[in-house]
C-alpha cells in the first residue's frame, strides 16, 4: 500500500525552517491578533492581506513603543535605558524636519 504525501517537499527557494525569520516583526503584532493557526488557500491569503494593511496603519501611526537607548552591564546585572514612547511615524517626523515641512506644505 502506497501513501501519497499531502505536502510537497521544500524546493530551493523555500526552507521549512525559515518562517521564524520572515515573521520576526509580524510575530509581535499580527500573531497576537490572528493566533498561531496555519492558514492556507487564496481566501485566507486575501483576508490576512487585508488585516496586514489595517494593522500596519495602526502600528505605524497609533501604537507607541519605546526604543532602547543604552544598555550597560555591571557584573551580572544589565541596566537598560529607554527613550520616550513614540510611534514610528513620530520618529520619522522628528528625524527629518525638512521632509516634515515639505509634506505639511503639500497637504494644504
Amino acid at each position: 500500500m502506497r501513501l501519497n504525501s499531502s505536502r510537497s517537499p521544500a524546493g530551493p527557494v523555500a526552507n521549512k525552517d525559515d518562517q521564524c525569520y520572515v515573521e520576526q516583526k509580524n510575530g509581535s503584532v499580527v500573531r497576537q491578533l490572528v493566533g498561531y493557526d496555519r492558514f492556507e488557500g487564496e481566501r485566507a491569503y486575501r483576508q490576512l492581506a487585508e488585516l496586514y494593511r489595517a494593522v500596519r496603519l495602526y502600528v505605524n501611526f497609533l501604537q507607541p513603543s519605546m526604543k532602547l537607548r543604552t544598555k550597560t552591564r555591571t557584573g551580572s546585572r544589565v541596566r537598560r535605558t529607554y527613550g520616550p514612547a513614540q510611534t514610528p511615524f513620530q520618529r520619522v517626523l522628528a528625524s527629518w524636519p525638512a521632509v516634515c515641512s515639505m509634506l505639511l506644505a503639500n497637504v494644504d
